[in-house]
């Protein structure tokens, strides 16, 4: 129960700062196999090159510890389009200094993600996986952590370039609110997952337009 009210709680927040504009990012996702979590200490974001559907969200902080010795670790995933499928726990430790919770909701609208986590300074990760039923999905992300404790607020779009957040093989940063909830700092953007066939289309459509302007150039 007190995973269900502490999660619930931090939703509602979430929700209600979801009603700002958020920046959305719309660079490459993409990795071929895992990531190496080796851009020093946040959450490390991707998808599988070789099938999309499939999406890994991880977090470390090598070198890094509070007062306490560990890092905390918070937030939601939201799914607009409620295309969640499977959740996986990876690398969480059910009881100790470093204990971690993980749940999945699902309110008729909207599908969640909510975790609570503890890492160390020695390389510990955590993270999860899951799989996306459907190509087309809108993914708010609201990473929080107590690594993030000395972010000024940026409350509007287009927000402030995000900082320890690696997306995809690149490594990509994205710009990101700066929000505070009840368990502290947290970072929120959007990623829009369109159909492969919606970007086949897209680029097709790109190409004509620029064969038309050399036409009329000529």
């Amino acid at each position: 129960m007190k995973l269900f009210k502490t999660a619930l709680g931090f939703v509602f927040a979430a929700v209600a700062g979801a009603a700002l504009a958020t920046p959305q990012y719309h660079g490459t996702t993409t990795a071929s196999g895992d990531l190496t979590l080796s851009h020093g200490a946040g959450y490390y974001i991707w998808n599988d090159l070789h099938n999309s559907r499939d999406w890994f969200v991880r977090w470390a902080a090598p070198g890094v510890s509070d007062s306490d010795g560990t890092v905390e670790w918070f937030g939601h995933l939201q799914f607009g389009n409620s295309m969640l499928g499977t959740v996986e726990e990876f690398g969480f430790e059910t009881s100790g200094t470093h204990l971690d919770t993980l749940s999945s909701m699902s309110f008729g609208t909207s599908d969640f993600i909510v975790w609570e986590a503890a890492t160390n300074d020695s390389g510990g990760v955590d993270g999860f996986n899951f799989t996306l039923t459907g190509h087309t999905e809108l993914l708010q992300f609201a990473l929080g952590s107590s690594i993030y404790s000395g972010l000024a607020p940026a409350l509007a779009d287009p927000g402030v370039t995000s900082t320890g957040i690696f997306i995809g093989d690149g490594y990509a940063s994205t710009n990101t609110l700066v929000l505070e909830g009840s368990d502290g700092i947290y970072q929120q953007f959007e990623i829009s997952v369109a159909e492969p066939s919606t970007l086949a289309l897209l680029g097709l459509g790109l190409v004509g337009f620029g064969v038309l302007r050399r036409k009329k150039k000529s």
